[in-house]
């Protein structure tokens, strides 16, 4: 009788079993439905065989408690969900990333309640109290990951993207907490509670779920039961099976042992897999991929200064030379200058200076990149979109410029970077001198140091001398009103924001009259360079952040003054930058442009990449930004 029953007993767990492994398969086909592109033979073959067994024996295990698996389909959802928020926000996502975040949810939960199934007949209290903390720490981290990315697409309607994260490690503290400010603390300080909160329900849900009914024929730790605070399953209400009926469930001659660690090694081997073709891997990886590369930017800094030693016909033209200023605007878009068409004089130096003679204001100057690191990174190097130039061997401005015979100087209002020096530090750090003025900048409310005090700490130059003069301005940058004196707070009466980023424009304008002012009557001052990194977005209080992207954000200033000097010396140059100030062009094609300004010769450059070269061969058809991202738009 007591067979037969155990027969019946089978036969169901069996026909459930099936049933599962069905169910799962149906859901995979499901999910992928909306997906316009097909799924690889190889990841049906990851369900068919690994993820759907792995899955529905870690069922069978737990007696398909219904508990369990309501659990275990929530966790499931969840991951699914990533992919289709792509889907959501334009992305291109293909049904194997569907199916890959649908594996990786069922082996992530298959992996933590297996684990929680072995560790729970341990009779060591201390030695429990640590596996229990294992799988509440794996479930934190499951539940973690796809919850930050919700949360980051509620608050911003936006994929958080590798782009963020880039500029989270490159940030330094006060810039973050301007970011967070900026943006709604409030709002950002209710997400991070709620992403907490969730994650504690489900490390209680976890904690919750009953003892394992094949456990019940083993004697229950003492320890067990008496710390109902940590772990509620360990409370079973199902009495303790003493005597012949005991039995340790870790000893190795027991073949339930073996079959769940079968099971266990299987899901972490698949999930590890699968976990490499999820969303936020391949974000994480990217990211740490691009950080790596510019740290060996930095590393390979003397191997590109013998190469450029090495070059037998580097020289300066005779007919360039002299001094030269390039001054780096921050934030802002020529969609609040004057001197673009904005109605607000926000811009009275640059519209009158954009009269006189020798002055080129470039109508179509975009960025590439909306991000002050990538942009700069691209802009300060002969690295840009349209190349297949491996970074760490891209010179740099201030390299090729020093090598040639070039004195070269790099004062900024900007933080230097510590813990990840970027390539921008590393550009600044090949310079014959460098000058960092502010340390405090935006930790406090008022800017400890302005703009204009840049302008104090130019050199004198001695005639005869070849020299290049690199400015990095704090310009329009996070909270608007810390960027310009009292003074200059001229437009009120608006949108508070917008009349602040107006303000910070026009302090702005200020700062390059006085940079112009102090250099134009340096001796063989030859020109005076100025564009910005990116825009700004302060309508719709986006900012720069790439996962918002407005072309106000890419669309920026660009001009130079060239003296008389130069005029002189080079009539064709100055002519052709005339005919092409209507021309489209991107940021990231400075390094061309300032080795034919230069005069720096001997050195492999494009001239159809070269605003200042008649061959030039740009616009918005083959031009791009977000590196590549975006076709570029009016």
């Amino acid at each position: 009788m007591r067979k037969c029953e155990m027969l019946k007993k089978n036969k169901k767990n069996l026909e459930k079993w099936f049933l599962v492994l069905a169910v799962f398969y149906l859901l995979s086909v499901l999910i992928r439905i909306p997906s316009a592109t097909g799924i690889q033979a190889s990841h049906f073959g990851r369900i068919l065989v690994s993820t759907g067994i792995c899955f529905s024996m870690m069922l069978f295990l737990w007696n398909f408690s219904r508990k369990v698996i309501q659990f275990s389909l929530a966790i499931i959802l969840l991951y699914v969900s990533i992919p289709y928020l792509g889907v959501f926000t334009g992305m291109n996502v293909s049904a194997d990333e569907i199916i890959d975040a649908f594996c990786l949810g069922a082996e992530g939960i298959s992996c933590i309640l297996v684990l929680k199934y072995i560790f729970y007949p341990i009779q060591n209290r201390t030695a429990w109290l640590v596996c229990a903390g294992m799988t509440q720490l794996m479930l934190l981290v499951t539940l973690g990951v796809p919850l930050v990315i919700w949360g980051y697409y509620i608050l911003n309607g936006q994929l958080i993207t590798g782009d963020i994260l880039l500029t989270l490690f490159q940030t330094n503290a006060s810039e973050a907490v301007s970011y967070l400010c900026d943006r709604g603390i409030v709002l950002w300080g209710a997400g991070i509670i709620s992403i907490v909160l969730l994650c504690g329900i489900g490390m209680k849900l976890l904690s919750s779920l009953s003892a394992p009914p094949h456990h019940t024929y083993m004697q229950v730790p003492q320890h067990v039961k008496c710390h109902t605070q940590l772990d509620n399953s360990i409370c079973s209400s199902q009495p303790d099976r003493t005597g012949s009926h005991t039995y340790s469930f870790l000893n190795m001659r027991n073949p339930m042992f073996w079959g769940v660690v079968i099971i266990l090694i299987l899901s972490i081997q698949v999930t590890w897999r699968n976990a490499k073709q999820f969303y936020p891997y391949m974000l994480l990886k990217t990211t740490v991929q691009t950080l790596q590369s510019y740290q060996e930017y930095g590393k390979k800094k003397e191997l590109r200064k013998e190469r450029l030693a090495l070059l037998p016909d580097m020289h300066i033209a005779p007919n360039k030379g002299g001094v030269y200023v390039v001054v780096i605007g921050e934030s802002e878009t020529r969609d609040h200058m004057q001197v673009y068409g904005y109605p607000k004089e926000t811009t009275p130096w640059l519209t009158s200076f954009a009269q006189d003679k020798g002055t080129i204001v470039f109508s179509h100057a975009y960025s590439n990149h909306v991000h002050t690191v990538p942009v700069l990174t691209y802009a300060l190097s002969e690295k840009n979109q349209y190349n297949q130039l491996d970074l760490t061997n891209a010179y740099s401005i201030m390299e090729t410029a020093k090598a040639a015979g070039y004195t070269t100087y790099w004062i900024s209002n900007q933080q230097k970077y510590g813990a990840w020096d970027t390539p921008i530090a590393e550009i600044a750090s090949t310079a014959d001198h460098e000058i960092w003025l502010n340390e405090n900048i935006g930790e406090q409310i008022k800017t400890s140091v302005y703009d204009e005090k840049l302008a104090e700490h130019i050199p004198e130059i001695q005639p005869g001398s070849n020299t290049l003069i690199v400015l990095h301005l704090m310009g329009c940058h996070g909270s608007y009103h810390d960027r310009y004196p009292l003074a200059f707070q001229t437009f009120t009466g608006g949108t508070s924001r917008i009349d602040e980023y107006d303000n910070s424009v026009l302090y702005n304008d200020f700062v390059l009259q006085r940079i112009y002012n102090r250099v134009k009557d340096i001796p063989d001052f030859k020109a005076f360079i100025y564009f910005s990194d990116h825009g700004e977005d302060v309508e719709h209080n986006a900012g720069h952040e790439s996962t918002k992207f407005s072309w106000t954000m890419a669309r920026i200033p660009f001009l130079i003054h060239v003296s008389d000097l130069f005029m002189q010396a080079n009539p064709e140059v100055v002519q052709t930058m005339e005919s092409h100030k209507e021309s489209y062009w991107t940021n990231d094609l400075l390094y061309d442009f300032l080795m034919d300004i230069l005069g720096i010769e001997g050195i492999s450059q494009q001239d159809t990449l070269d605003i200042a070269s008649p061959t030039y061969q740009q616009d918005k058809t083959t031009l791009t930004t977000l590196h590549g991202g975006k076709k570029i738009e009016d």
